[in-house]
């Protein structure tokens, strides 16, 4: 009978498609290139605000053995990213010591060692409020409206907004024909997209007209990552003067207002 081979001391397990995907609906691409990812029992988090103040995203995922239990500074998630993409493998090994995660294949014919970042230097870090709601909560009760976000109108959204100089994006609302995404400023072409799913009411609102405004590049980075299940598809939650929040998986993703961001400068 063969025996177990006894995991070395410090070592553990990273899934790698699950800490790959997390990273990615977090870096976007380039909007965050860092964050706190704080690991509890093998399950993972990231709540990070991106410099601008104008995103949040939130994130939760089972990426660790459960015998981890740690915070981890990552300063360099494109490399992250990118080293995690080129593995095939499940299943990876994983060790922290000191300022430095290194993670390589059972075979170690491929390795990284990556250096961590003090958690206090990492500008993206969220200042949670000492109170029983979590920032995801909070935001939830403040939507008034959710709508399934359909496969077909993310494509059609990306294709058309490459086509515009000016990335542009307001959010119609009207209680009578539901939502409509303008792409394109008022002194520039524009495209008008219509979901073909119906906006749901999440409790009593007096609002039947209105519209936000929304930072295309931050929308579209989010729509190229998103992925599709016909069981729980991908929602886009909104109120009148409120972040948008849009949800896929274990992923939030919220939009201020550019509004707003101007008004807060």
């Amino acid at each position: 009978m063969k025996k177990k081979k006894k995991k070395k001391k410090g070592t553990t397990v990273v899934r790698v498609k699950n800490f790959l995907n997390m990273l990615k609906k977090v870096h976007l691409g380039g909007v965050f290139e860092e964050c706190i990812i704080e690991v509890v029992k093998g399950s993972g988090k990231i709540t990070a605000v991106d410099i601008t103040n104008s995103m949040i995203v939130i994130s939760k995922r089972r990426v660790m053995s459960k015998d981890v239990t740690e915070n981890f500074g990552l300063g360099n998630l494109e490399l992250l990213v990118k080293f995690l993409s080129s593995i095939e493998d499940e299943k990876m090994i994983l060790k922290a010591s000191n300022n430095q995660l290194t993670i390589k294949r059972k075979d170690s014919q491929r390795k990284l060692d990556y250096l961590l970042t003090q958690p206090g230097l990492i500008a993206t870090r969220f200042q949670e409020d000492d109170d029983e709601e979590s920032p995801y909560e909070k935001i939830d009760n403040m939507m008034e409206f959710s709508i399934a976000l359909p496969e077909s109108l993310t494509k059609d959204f990306l294709t058309y907004i490459s086509l515009l100089k000016t990335k542009e994006i307001v959010l119609n609302y009207n209680s009578d024909t539901g939502l409509s995404f303008i792409c394109g400023s008022s002194d520039d072409h524009q495209f008008e997209l219509r979901p073909d799913t119906e906006v749901e009411e999440r409790g009593d609102s007096e609002s039947e007209e209105f519209s936000i405004n929304i930072n295309g590049e931050h929308l579209s980075k989010i729509f190229s990552v998103i992925e599709f299940d016909e069981e729980e598809p991908p929602t886009l939650s909104f109120a009148e003067d409120k972040p948008i929040m849009i949800e896929e998986g274990g992923t939030a993703w919220v939009l201020v207002p550019i509004v707003d961001i101007e008004q807060g400068a």
